[in-house]
């Protein structure tokens, strides 16, 4: 009951009804956040205690030590309770963010069956010649053995690193660290590469080297380069004319390292640019996409410290520009 008694705007007789103590009458007004007591924001209690012991308001009422006992107790109740709604939304965040990706693993099976089949092919020609070999009694020359046998062991260390990668990319933990943007767009190439040449589309890489360092997770990144480089395909596509290109650059740019992404589709309408980030939108067919891929990319962006530019033409094409600030920024 103490805090409904304590109508600080009242006793002030106040008329700033955009402070947020305004009217509240559940919480003190020095537990309050961005009280406007002195004109400006103040920050928070106990950090703007000094501005609140030259308070009547706070000088009047926080003698009774057991009500400020109580008041206090009901102040951090009410913390925890904001609290576990951040890590309820936060979890809910995880969560699409792992359905994203899970999603996203359906338009890496093609190129991971492709680039699976290539070592699958060489170990199976190893294996048929010394199976051959065996079956006609004939010796094997040691050269040869050892050729042989250490391409079908280079091979399945190949097989191994893709079913490896793919098992990383599929995890939900995140490993935060120095990473080199050119790493995950290799990564993501190395296996989109082949939907690219049975479509006839072309892919340009421009990446710079010695690019300083981020600070990022780098199976995110590649999440967010998948999604960029699926939409380019599909945007090629959509357009209906033969060939088309994709264009990926790494570089710095005002001291910031840069990954651009351009294609040659079909152009984003000016009127819609401004809600491709929102989640659920999307100008794709009903069972194409979620609406879902862009809005988490952003928020994947965000989170790094980076930042997310759009240019469109119709019938020109798209080109997305990504900025991260690099470690020696973020280590500060």
């Amino acid at each position: 009951e103490f805090g409904r008694q304590v109508k600080c705007w009242e006793i002030e007789k106040c008329t700033k009804t955009d402070c947020p103590a305004y009217g509240n009458t559940e919480t003190m007004c020095w537990y309050v956040d961005g009280t406007l007591c002195f004109g400006q924001p103040s920050g928070s209690f106990p950090e703007k205690l000094d501005e609140c012991r030259e308070c009547k308001v706070y000088k009047t009422h926080v003698g009774d030590e057991m009500v400020q006992l109580a008041d206090s107790f009901k102040h951090m109740v009410s913390k925890l309770d904001i609290s576990e709604k951040e890590i309820k939304k936060l979890e809910k965040r995880t969560q699409l963010i792992q359905a994203s990706k899970m999603s996203t693993l359906g338009e890496m099976a093609s190129g991971v069956a492709h680039e699976l089949n290539q070592p699958l092919n060489v170990i199976r020609m190893g294996a048929t010649f010394l199976s051959k070999m065996i079956n006609k009694g004939q010796k094997i020359k040691d050269e040869e053995l050892k050729t042989v046998t250490e391409e079908i062991v280079g091979q399945v260390d190949r097989a191994s690193a893709i079913i490896n990668h793919m098992r990383d990319f599929s995890r939900i933990s995140v490993k935060t660290a120095e990473i080199d943007v050119n790493v995950p767009i290799r990564n993501i190439l190395g296996i989109l590469g082949q939907q690219f040449k049975v479509r006839n589309i072309e892919i340009e890489l421009d990446l710079e080297d010695n690019l300083p360092h981020i600070m990022a997770d780098s199976n995110k990144l590649e999440q967010v380069l998948l999604n960029l480089i699926v939409n380019a395909r599909q945007a090629i596509e959509e357009k209906g004319e033969p060939g088309g290109k994709v264009t990926i650059k790494s570089f710095s740019d005002r001291g910031r390292v840069a990954i651009s992404v351009s294609d040659t589709g079909t152009g984003i309408p000016e009127d819609i640019l401004d809600k491709i980030f929102e989640p659920f939108f999307t100008t794709k067919k009903v069972g194409v996409g979620t609406g879902l891929g862009l809005s988490i990319s952003y928020g994947i962006i965000k989170d790094y410290g980076g930042t997310v530019d759009v240019k469109s033409e119709l019938g020109v094409g798209t080109t997305f520009l990504l900025r991260f600030p690099p470690c020696s920024q973020v280590l500060e």
